[in-house]
């Protein structure tokens, strides 16, 4: 199972081809902060989480299969990072009026969710 200590290590990232059973293809990155290189691509069942939100959580995962390495979730997760770099730097740096702001702190939130949604749609 993946690990990260302060940013630093292993996580699962991106969630594809559901299946009826609820399980799905997902892809284990080597991270430092943010997704550097895949290690491959894993069929999972996600079994729940503990821990308190947002501070120390853990997500419990019933393995199923290795699967062949997903390139095009591969390239929506390099998308994504990319994205939320050049919100960050636009936000952080850009000289914006708040409706923008908000609008584009709006839109990174929602991104993920929005695609796992249309993936899950796509899939049915």
């Amino acid at each position: 199972m993946p690990d990260t200590y302060n940013g630093i290590g292993t996580s699962y990232l991106g969630k594809c081809k559901f299946e009826q059973d609820d399980s799905f293809v997902t892809t284990k990155w080597f991270q430092i902060v943010a997704p550097i290189f895949p290690l491959g691509s894993v069929r999972l069942r996600d079994l729940g989480s503990e821990g308190v939100p947002f501070l120390k959580r853990t997500t419990n995962y019933e393995f199923i299969e290795d699967v062949p390495l997903d390139v095009m979730q591969v390239l929506r997760t390099y998308a994504y990072t990319v994205f939320i770099v050049a919100w960050f730097g636009h936000w952080a740096f850009g000289n914006k009026p708040p409706l923008m702001r908000f609008i584009m702190i709006t839109l990174g939130i929602l991104l993920p969710f929005v695609l796992r949604f249309l993936s899950k749609r796509m899939s049915q």
